[in-house]
């Protein structure tokens, strides 16, 4: 999952990939959550 990452106004925003193991977990299911929701 990727979030854009947002930096000064000279800069480009980026994507990033993130991996997440462990995501059927209940720690693991809500971060990817608030990673998908960022």
């Amino acid at each position: 999952m990727a979030a854009p990452a947002c930096c000064g106004s000279n800069e480009r925003s980026f994507m990033k990939k993130v991996l997440v193991t462990g995501a059927a977990g209940f720690i693991g299911a809500h971060l990817c959550q608030r990673l998908r929701a960022s």
